[in-house]
C-alpha cells in the first residue's frame, strides 16, 4: 500500500471550481408546452414576458386551464392501462405551508415531475417535486403559492395534452398558522438565504433595510450560489418580510441533521458484510478480483460527516484530505472514523479490514459534538462541506446524516449537485417504520440506503418508505472507533459505505459513467429481498459488487 497521509486545508484555501449551468434540467419541457395557441412568434414572446420568473429567468406560473374532471382515475388517455399511474388518497393531517408531503401509489415514476400542480383560482400552479419513485412521490407546498388554513386540489397534466390539467380528486389541506412550521429550537437559529450570486446586491440591500445582521457570507463557487447566514431580533418576522420582497427565494433556518444513532459493543470480530455484498477478495478468482481491486486505487471518495481519526492504527496508511467547517465547535470523531474504516483500513491486530486499498478520502467535517453529548450537523456547515467536495471534483459522496425536516436550503443545494452529475449516497434514517422520510436521502436523485443484518433482515430501527433505493449490511458492523480500537456498530449510517464501495467498483472502470447507467447496473445485480420487486423496506434489494471487465 502507498504510504498514507492526512492533509488539512484551511478556510482561505482557494481551488478552481466547476461551473454550474442553471439551464440544465430546468423547466424546458414546461416552456415548450406552454407556447401553444398563438398566431405568431411575437405574440408568444410578448405573452411569455408577463409570466413570473424563477431565479434563472424562466416562467414558473403560466395560466393553464384545469379540466373539470372530478375523479380518482388519473390521466385517462394513457395507452396501456396497466402502466397508468394511480395515486392513493393522501392519508394524514394538515400539511404546514413550506413543508414536504408524500403520496403513495402505482407507476408514479411515469409522471412528469414538472407537471404536478395544485389548483388555485381555477388555474394550475406548478409545485416542486422533491422525489418521485414508482410507488412514492414527495412534493413541497411553497409558501408563495399556497396559504395556511386552505384546501387545494392536486392536479396533473395529461400526456396526450400537456397544456391541460386534470383534477385528481385528492385534496391537500394546509395547517392554519404560519408559525407552526417552526419549532422553538428553530427560531433561535440563524436564518439561511440561498440564492444565485446575481441577486446579491438586492438581497443585501433589503437586509440592511430590515436591520438584519449578516453573520456569514459563503460564496459557494461549485454550486454557483451564495449562502448568507443572518439573524435579527425576530427571525420569524425577518423570514416573513423577506418572503414578501422575494417570494421565490430559498430561505430556512440553520436546522440540524443528526448522525444515525448507533449501538456500539466490543467483542471478538465476526465479519460477514464483505461476503454479503459479494466483494472481490484478493487472491481469490485472481484474474478478476485482483484486477478490480487494483483498478479502484486512487479513486476519490467524499465523506460529508465528522472528523476522521487519522492516527488510528487502522487508518494510518489511508490518504485523508480534510477540511473543517465547524469554526469553534468540537468535531465528532467516532462516526466518520467508523465509516472511513469500512471503506479503507487495515489492522490485523484488531481484525480491521476495509473494502478498498489506496483510495483518496476527502473528509468534509460538518458533524459536531455538543456539550450535551449529541452529534449534530448544521445545514450551513453541511452545504459548505458539499460545495468543497464538489470544488475538488469528488463525484462519489457518502452522507450518513439524516433529518426528518425537508430544509429548503438543504434540498436546493443537494438538488443542484445531483444535476451536475454528483453521486450522493445517504442514510435512510433510524427513526423507525412510522417515521417520515429522512433528508437528504429523500431528495430526488440522492441514493437512499437502508441497513440489514447478517440474516438479510432489515434493521429494526430503520425508516421505511418509497424513497428507499437499496439495502446493505449495517447491523453489527466491525469498525474502527475514536478510542483507537474497534467495536460493533449498527445503523443505516454504516450501510451507506457498502453501497458507496459498490458504486466505486463500477466507476473505477469508467469515472465518467452517467449516474443513470451506474444506478441501472446496481439495480440489475442487486438481490431482491422482501416483496418481489422494489419495496418500501429494502428498495431494489441488497447491493452487490460488480466488476466490469
Amino acid at each position: 500500500m502507498a504510504t498514507g497521509h492526512s492533509q488539512t486545508i484551511n478556510e482561505t484555501d482557494d481551488r478552481e471550481e466547476r461551473p454550474f449551468d442553471p439551464a440544465v434540467g430546468d423547466r424546458d419541457s414546461n416552456i415548450s408546452t406552454f407556447d401553444r395557441g398563438y398566431s405568431s412568434q411575437e405574440d408568444r414572446e410578448e405573452y411569455r414576458e408577463k409570466w413570473p420568473k424563477d431565479p434563472t429567468g424562466r416562467p414558473i406560473k403560466p395560466d393553464l386551464p384545469v379540466r373539470g374532471l372530478e375523479t380518482h382515475e388519473l390521466l385517462p388517455n394513457w395507452g396501456n392501462q396497466s402502466f397508468k399511474p394511480v395515486l392513493n388518497q393522501y392519508v394524514g393531517a394538515c400539511i404546514n405551508v413550506g413543508n414536504v408531503f408524500s403520496i403513495s401509489g402505482r407507476n408514479l415514476d411515469r409522471l412528469d415531475p414538472q407537471k404536478v400542480a395544485v389548483e388555485v383560482n381555477h388555474k394550475a400552479v406548478l409545485l416542486p417535486v422533491i422525489r418521485i419513485k414508482k410507488t412514492h412521490i414527495s412534493i413541497r407546498l411553497p409558501k408563495d403559492i399556497v396559504k395556511s388554513g386552505h384546501q387545494y386540489n392536486l392536479v396533473l397534466a395529461e400526456r396526450s395534452n400537456a397544456s391541460h390539467f386534470v383534477r385528481t380528486g385528492i385534496n391537500i389541506k394546509t395547517c392554519a398558522g404560519h408559525d407552526l412550521i417552526y419549532s422553538d429550537l428553530d427560531v433561535k437559529r440563524n436564518v439561511l438565504i440561498f440564492f444565485d450570486r446575481k441577486r446579491r446586491s438586492e438581497i443585501i440591500s433589503e437586509l440592511e433595510k430590515l436591520s438584519a445582521e449578516i453573520v456569514r457570507e459563503s460564496n459557494l463557487e461549485a454550486l454557483q450560489r451564495v449562502m448568507l447566514s443572518v439573524r435579527s431580533s425576530n427571525n420569524i418576522q425577518l423570514i416573513a418580510d423577506l418572503r414578501r420582497s422575494f417570494p421565490d427565494l430559498t430561505i430556512d433556518f440553520n436546522s440540524d441533521l443528526n448522525a444515525s444513532n448507533d449501538i456500539q459493543q466490543t467483542a471478538k470480530p465476526r465479519l460477514y458484510a464483505a461476503k454479503q455484498i459479494n466483494w472481490p477478495q484478493s487472491g481469490k478468482d485472481i484474474i478478476n478480483s485482483d484486477i478490480c481491486l487494483k483498478r479502484i486505487e486512487g479513486l476519490a471518495i467524499g465523506i460529508l460527516d465528522g472528523a476522521i481519526k487519522t492516527d488510528h492504527s487502522a487508518l494510518k496508511k489511508v490518504e485523508v484530505i480534510s477540511r473543517n467547517f465547524l469554526d469553534q465547535s468540537k468535531p465528532d470523531l467516532s462516526h466518520a472514523t467508523a465509516i472511513a474504516s469500512i471503506l479503507s483500513s487495515k489492522d490485523d491486530q484488531n481484525g480491521q479490514l476495509g473494502l478498498m486499498n489506496n483510495i483518496k478520502i476527502f473528509n468534509a467535517i460538518s458533524l459536531r459534538q455538543t456539550s450535551g453529548g449529541q452529534i449534530l450537523a448544521g445545514v450551513e456547515e453541511t452545504i459548505r462541506g458539499l460545495n468543497w467536495l464538489m470544488a475538488n471534483q469528488v463525484r462519489l459522496i457518502n452522507v450518513s446524516l439524516a433529518s426528518p425536516r425537508a430544509n429548503e436550503v438543504l434540498v436546493d443545494a443537494f438538488s443542484l449537485s445531483i444535476k451536475q452529475g454528483y453521486l450522493i449516497f445517504a442514510a435512510a434514517g433510524n427513526e423507525g417504520a412510522s417515521a417520515p422520510p429522512s433528508y437528504p436521502a429523500n431528495i430526488e436523485g440522492v441514493v437512499a440506503v437502508t441497513a440489514i443484518d447478517a440474516g438479510k433482515r432489515n434493521f429494526s430501527a430503520a425508516n421505511i418508505g418509497g424513497y428507499i433505493d437499496f439495502a446493505a449490511p449495517g447491523v453489527d458492523i466491525w469498525a474502527a472507533n475514536s478510542n483507537g480500537g474497534s467495536s460493533y456498530v449498527s445503523g443505516t449510517s454504516y450501510a451507506v459505505p457498502y453501497a458507496v464501495a459498490s458504486a466505486a467498483l463500477l466507476l473505477s472502470k469508467n469515472q465518467k459513467m452517467p449516474s443513470s447507467v451506474m444506478l441501472g447496473l446496481m439495480k440489475r445485480v442487486s438481490i431482491d429481498l422482501g416483496e418481489t420487486g422494489k419495496d418500501n423496506i429494502y428498495g431494489h434489494g441488497l447491493v452487490q459488487a460488480l466488476c466490469l471487465r
